[in-house]
């Protein structure tokens, strides 16, 4: 879980704003889901007890029919509903008309009367009520995060801005992003959690790999030696590589040990065997440099190949650090010090990775 902070770096103020505002944008898609599924089933339940007054009173009333529509239309205009109803004759002819609707919920999903109470039998007539009832979600998320302001801009265009300030109160436009305020506070806090874990947890890998530096067998007291390790490390974290194209390359000199079906799952694992395998291969590499130009190996380390290579001028500068970063990692993985237990992550084992492919470059580039 901890590699995974890494994978993007939430110290680019951009990266960082980024996120909060797709964490501000799905929170607030939920929320107005949740809540227009809730405003559905209440429009639904609105428009049933309305059409059951309706039948209520038809059927309930002593005088004539149009006696009867009076006091239905009269109920409806008190009432003042946000719903458009229809009341015709079987032979379709309007008897009822009734339309309060807000100009801005006409893009919104229609819900109507379920079939049972589209009818009256008492007088024969067909019952019709409607209610906008709910926008679609990725839009009233887009008004919400946006703060209505394209919907403010045109009523200041239509009404003015004096006008504009009282249909905003009035309608509570405000109440739309209320819930945003509170989750930017909470993204933002959120991503400052997590950047500093990143932190955290980059520094506590640094110092790890800086202590492997230090305790590396065979570096002895070479200051030179340890800043170049240093900042070949800072380097390497750095370097963009297609790493499994490039093995897949290399694949004659790095298999054996390093088996390219194997390594996903390896590195998953046992990260720290990986590291164990680019210093065999490394090793083999140096052999064979070694034995082409020096002379036999007679038992020598790694070490004194190395710097022999050195010595006569077969390892340029970078192929020198490339191998001497190999090593001392590798060094710590072959003979871990008990004193100083490490547990190698899949960061590292990438790290070695690369640095060992680009060993690989740099010697065929010299041997070009």
């Amino acid at each position: 879980m901890k590699e995974k902070l890494n994978f993007i770096d939430l110290n680019n103020k951009y990266i960082f704003y980024t996120l909060v505002g797709m964490i501000v944008f799905v929170l607030t898609y939920i929320n107005n889901h949740f809540f227009y599924n809730y405003v559905e089933i209440r429009d639904k339940q609105e428009i049933t007890t309305l059409a059951k007054t309706i039948h209520y009173k038809f059927n309930n009333c002593k005088e004539s029919l149009n006696e009867c529509l009076d006091d239905v239309n009269r109920y409806l205009v008190e009432l003042k509903p946000y719903v458009e109803v229809h009341i015709l004759e079987n032979s379709s002819k309007e008897l009822l008309e009734y339309k309060n609707i807000k100009e801005r919920h006409l893009d919104r999903k229609i819900v109507e009367l379920a079939n049972y109470l589209k009818e009256n039998k008492r007088f024969e007539l067909k019952i019709s009520v409607i209610k906008y009832s709910t926008p679609i979600i990725f839009f009233s998320t887009l008004r919400s995060i946006t703060f209505s302001i394209d919907d403010i801009l045109s009523e200041i265009y239509k009404n003015g801005l004096l006008k504009t300030y009282e249909w905003y109160m009035k309608e509570a436009i405000y109440l739309r992003s209320l819930h945003v305020v509170a989750f930017v506070v909470f993204s933002i806090l959120l991503m400052k959690l997590l950047q500093y874990r990143q932190l955290q947890y980059n520094n506590q890998l640094n110092q790890q790999n800086l202590l492997i530096v230090k305790l590396s067998k065979d570096l002895g007291d070479s200051i030179e030696t340890e800043n170049e390790l240093k900042n070949m490390l800072n380097e390497l974290k750095t370097k963009d590589i297609d790493l499994f194209s490039k093995m897949n390359q290399y694949n004659s000199i790095i298999n054996p040990p390093i088996d390219l079906l194997k390594y996903n799952d390896i590195i998953l694992l046992d990260p720290e065997s990986i590291i164990f395998k680019c210093r065999k291969v490394l090793e083999k590499i140096i052999s064979e440099i070694y034995t082409k130009n020096v002379g036999d190996i007679d038992f020598k380390s790694l070490d004194v190949m190395i710097k022999e290579l050195q010595i006569n001028k077969l390892l340029n500068k970078k192929a020198l650090s490339y191998a001497n970063t190999i090593k001392a990692f590798g060094n710590i993985s072959a003979h871990p010090d008990l004193k100083n237990p490490f547990e190698f992550t899949q960061n590292d084992a990438k790290i070695i990775s690369n640095a060992l492919i680009l060993l690989i470059e740099e010697l065929s580039i010299n041997n070009n």
